[in-house]
Formats: structure tokens, sequence, C-alpha cells
């Protein structure tokens, strides 16, 4: 049915997002026919576990699954275990290469049983430059009705509530930095940018503007414009992507030992770096980025900027996929 539905004949085949029946078996049986590399972009672990999309603690993955404890399993022989030896079988016949945007991800998937042996070519998640630039502070807060006063902290996950995402570790933070003795601010100066569903914040002395979930990039990209510092407390995460954002953006990011932060964030350039769960830590970066003088923030702001349009712009990273992918053909041809 797939091939009925291709008008043509494909020299790659790029997959991103797979489940239900497209799966592993698919994957190869369509390479096998047209005779075509697979280009895989993996958005998180599920595509070299056993099934989970982020493994936490367990390691399993690394060896072969079996016993689960997310299924609640103690047989070695259970779902977790068939379902990884199903994708060994048919990605060790298949011509794939990983596209990785994280060294994460990319040590994860030198790690774990199935893709250890996989070809690994990197490329950043890519950002539109055009949506997402510095331009417009101002206004920006007029939308949000935020004074142009104030120190502006932004944070956001499409799942506030969600464990991974480190929200407990962030309210931490913030009732610490509360507690500093500020000479370039005060508590009363600083508002909290909130993009996501809702969120519990109690007794933190800050006010606060909730903007719920946001349909469209337009007003995801004002609320980076918003803001001073993009605070990103997830602590497993294959981006995340609002780290990116936020850079291009040129908006300083605070956030975790984890994902992208490795990659893009700088400490004392494009922001601070925290040790992983350490609120404290976090709060010293938050602290940190809002008592730059303007100039030091400017300054901040443009190297944010401008390693965002050299690491993984639309233009920088269209190139780079060009390349990938006629590297992919001009293997495929000298093997035929």
């Amino acid at each position: 049915d797939i091939i009925n539905r291709v008008p043509f004949i494909p020299d790659v085949i790029i997959t991103y997002w797979t489940k239900f029946a497209f799966n592993q078996k698919i994957i190869f049986e369509l390479s096998e026919y047209y005779d075509a590399p697979v280009l895989t972009l993996p958005v998180d672990m599920a595509s070299f576990t056993g099934g989970c999309h982020f493994s936490g603690s367990c390691d399993k993955y690394k060896n072969s699954c079996g016993s689960c404890h997310i299924l609640n399993s103690t047989r070695d022989n259970d779902l977790s275990r068939r379902t990884l030896l199903f994708k060994k079988k048919y990605i060790d016949k298949t011509d794939l290469t990983m596209l990785v945007c994280s060294s994460v991800i990319s040590s994860q998937l030198s790690s774990s049983s199935l893709t250890k042996d996989i070809d690994q070519v990197p490329m950043l998640y890519t950002v539109d430059e055009t949506i997402f630039h510095p331009k417009g502070k101002a206004k920006a807060r007029s939308h949000f009705k935020i004074p142009n006063n104030k120190k502006v902290i932004f944070f956001g996950a499409a799942n506030l509530n969600h464990p991974r995402k480190g929200m407990i570790y962030l309210i931490e933070a913030l009732n610490i930095l509360s507690s500093y003795s500020k000479e370039s601010y005060s508590n009363k100066d600083i508002v909290l940018l909130i993009a996501g569903n809702k969120l519990e914040i109690q007794d933190i002395p800050f006010d606060y503007v909730s903007l719920g979930y946001l349909e469209h990039e337009h007003e995801l990209a004002s609320a980076y414009r918003a803001c001073d510092v993009f605070a990103c407390p997830s602590i497993e995460d294959a981006g995340p992507l609002m780290i990116n954002q936020s850079i291009m953006s040129g908006r300083p990011v605070v956030a975790f030992n984890m994902g992208d932060d490795p990659d893009l964030v700088l400490n004392g350039k494009t922001g601070y770096v925290a040790d992983i769960k350490d609120s404290r830590d976090f709060s010293m970066g938050l602290h940190k980025i809002l008592s730059m003088s303007e100039s030091e923030w400017k300054v901040s702001s443009f190297k944010c900027r401008e390693l965002g349009l050299s690491r993984f712009s639309r233009r920088v990273n269209r190139i780079r996929l060009t390349e990938i992918l006629s590297n992919l053909v001009k293997r495929k041809n000298k093997n035929l």
C-alpha cells in the first residue's frame, strides 16, 4: 500500500517518528524494495530500546532488555525483550544511518545493543531564524502586558507536570532565588512567564503570567523575546528543542547538564549549566543572568544569536542535510 502511494523511486528513505504498523520490519522491506539507504532521526530513545521513549536510570537497553520494571515484569523474555530482538533482526539487515541531534542521544545510541555499530551523522534540531529572532523585546512585553522594567524568567513545556521536565527543581530554585540578597534587582522586579498546561506554583514571591498551551510558533517566539532568561529544568530529554529556540532568539539559557545543554549552553557566554537536579546551582545560574548589566546581557544575547545562526539555522541545516543525503546516495551508487 505504501509503495502504491509513492509516485517516484526514492534514493533515500528518511524516518522521523514511527509507530503502530510502520515498524522496523516495514522500513527494512521498503529499503530493500527500493535499494535505498535509511536515514533515521531519533527524537527520543524509542528506536533503540525495547520500547522506552526515555529509560530513566534503567540501562537494560544496552544488552537485551527483559524483566522490564515499567511493565511490572519479572520475566526475561517479556515484551520489552521480544520488541528489542524484533527490531534488532531488521536493523542488522538495513542500510541504516542515524541523524543525531544531541550529544546525549549520540552517547545512548553508541551504548545500545541495537545501534552501537550504526553510523551516526550529527545535525542539531533546526530552528527557523526568521520566526525566532531577538528583535522586538518591548513589543513582545506589551503583548503579554509585562512592564519593560521587569526581569522576566520564561519556562514552559507541553506537559509541565511530567517528572522529566523537572519543575519540582525549578520551583525549589525559584524559592532559593527569592531568598538571595540582591543589589541589582528585588523580588518584586521578577515576573515568571509560563507556557504549557497549568502548574501549581504556590508560595513563590514572584508575579507570573500563564500563557497556557501555545498553538502557534509566532506566539512562542514572542514569549522568548519577552524574557531575559529561559529556564530549562528538564532532567531527561533528547533536546529539548526549546533550548535551541531560546538560543536562536538571543536569550541566554539556564539548564541542567543534560540533552543539548553541553553543546549549546556555554557558561558565561550563552547561559549557565547547573549540576543535574541541583536546585541551588540552578538558582545561582538564574541569579547570574538577572544580575547582568544591560551591556553584559546584550553581549550574551548576541552570542546566543550568533551561535544559533552558525549551528542550526534553516540555511545551515539545509546545507548540512543536503551534504548528508548526497553522501548516502554516493555510497549507495558506489556499492552497486
